[in-house]
């Protein structure tokens, strides 16, 4: 029997590789965004950051707007954005995401373009986002849903300490603690047996009754969030 690291190599060379390069859009750019059941490929669908920002000459290109300092959302398939959706948990996210995926490519040049721009993404969301303790959750055609969610929180602790290390700005530092402050007063549920709270609103109160595990509410931010400050060991006190 192979060992796991041969299969998962086999896996990606055979099957993950070749579906996903048959998706590009050789006209537009990205990859196609839908494939039904019967694996017909729908290409007028919409196009999505989630799967293309994670290309980076798309997410450079055509993902992030420089007029607007952040990322666009959802695209039609002349990746012409559809949507006036200002995704702070996803730009900050990407902030720091982004910047650790290029440095395992060891692309001096690409590394550079691309922080560049993350930087760019995180110091937006401070100025946007932020509200001296937690980050709101997003700005749809101009109007902020000030819900503070669990995993928005989670990646703006990292994707400001990111840009802490990078720049050095104290006030990233600063924002970093301050939403860890928040995260551990008002998110964490303290009932027994408890984890985080899904979301909670404006005045910190659990804003519905939503599961607490759910398909969409998961480990995946926030115990990423504490194994990578495990990882980095930054300089902020909390």
């Amino acid at each position: 029997m192979p060992r796991i690291k041969q299969a998962a190599q086999e896996m990606l060379n055979d099957v993950i590789l070749p579906f996903w390069m048959s998706l590009k859009d050789p006209v537009h750019g990205g990859f196609y965004g839908l494939v039904d059941f019967d694996l017909r490929v729908d290409k007028t669908a919409e196009k999505g950051c989630i799967l293309n920002s994670r290309i980076l000459d798309i997410y450079a290109t055509r993902v992030y707007s420089p007029a607007l300092h952040r990322q666009l959302v959802f695209f039609d398939q002349y990746y012409q954005s559809i949507i006036d959706l200002y995704s702070y948990g996803h730009d900050i996210e990407s902030s720091w995401l982004i910047d650790w995926g290029c440095a395992l490519l060891g692309d001096e040049a690409l590394t550079a373009r691309i922080a560049a721009i993350d930087s760019d993404l995180a110091r937006s969301v401070y100025r946007h986002a932020y509200r001296g303790s937690s980050l709101l959750n997003e700005c749809e055609r101009g109007v902020d849903d000030t819900t503070r969610v669990w995993w928005v929180q989670a990646e703006a602790v990292l994707g400001f300490v990111n840009e802490y290390e990078k720049s050095g700005g104290q006030e990233y530092a600063a924002a970093a603690a301050q939403i860890w402050h928040y995260i551990t007063d008002k998110l964490v549920d303290k009932r027994p047996g408890g984890e985080w709270f899904w979301s909670v609103d404006e005045s910190s109160q659990p804003a519905s009754r939503q599961p607490i595990v759910e398909p969409w509410k998961c480990p995946y931010h926030n115990g990423r969030m504490c194994m990578e400050l495990i990882r980095r060991d930054p300089h902020v006190e909390v």
